[in-house]
């Protein structure tokens, strides 16, 4: 079975684009390190699966209007290392008030080349502490989430501390699209080391079945 399995070839391999949209404010300086420290794990979990996936990363770091850089793109590529170090780059700074651009962040990693997962797993992971803020910009939400849909991705959303009343708009953007919103808290108080907690749904779950999640 090894060796017919082994004749197929990548042909038959899932096809899976997976890109985290990530805030990039000042606030959410853990859980950039987060990522950037998991992103290799995931990658090399997804590698050794059986029939090995054909996987492709990519990233969106955003902030808000009022920062310098509001968003800063990493392309969907099967390069792993090529893109933990372009994660590696961004730091963790600036936005002002509570709500951020979400918009942005997620339009961005629609407007990829996802050509590559047609027919295959699409994934967005939203990763944020703080709720979207709307601009009259064209990058709003609702447009976001209409393109996701047309487009077959789910949005997952990992909710980080802090999101606080700002849940409801985050499950939202997970529910439209058949995604799964999460929580994700960090505890410091295991000595040997940082210990983390997510809430998932079944259906979660069930899509971690076939991919493996971020958290």
């Amino acid at each position: 079975t090894a060796a017919w399995n082994k004749a197929r070839g990548p042909a038959d391999a899932m096809l899976v684009d997976i890109v985290f949209v990530i805030d990039a404010t000042g606030s959410m300086g853990d859980e950039i390190d987060d990522v950037k420290t998991s992103l290799m794990a995931i990658g090399n979990r997804l590698a050794n699966r059986k029939p090995r996936p054909d996987v492709r990363f990519g990233a969106v770091f955003y902030r808000d209007v009022v920062d310098t850089e509001i968003v800063r793109e990493i392309p969907l590529s099967n390069n792993l290392p090529a893109v933990r170090e372009g994660i590696m780059d961004v730091k963790a700074e600036g936005g002002g008030d509570w709500p951020e651009h979400v918009g942005i962040g997620l339009h961005k990693a629609l407007e990829m080349d996802w050509s590559h997962s047609e027919g295959g797993v699409r994934l967005v992971y939203l990763v944020a502490d703080a709720p979207p803020q709307n601009y009259d910009d064209g990058y709003d939400i609702p447009s976001a989430l209409s393109i996701a849909r047309r487009m077959g991705v789910k949005i997952h959303v990992i909710g980080c501390s802090g999101l606080g009343s700002g849940i409801a708009s985050m499950q939202e953007i997970a529910s439209s699209t058949q995604g799964t919103f999460s929580h994700f808290e960090r505890q410091h108080n295991d000595q040997r080391g940082t210990t983390y907690s997510a809430s998932s749904s079944t259906s979660r779950r069930r899509e971690s079945s076939k991919v493996d999640g971020p958290f």
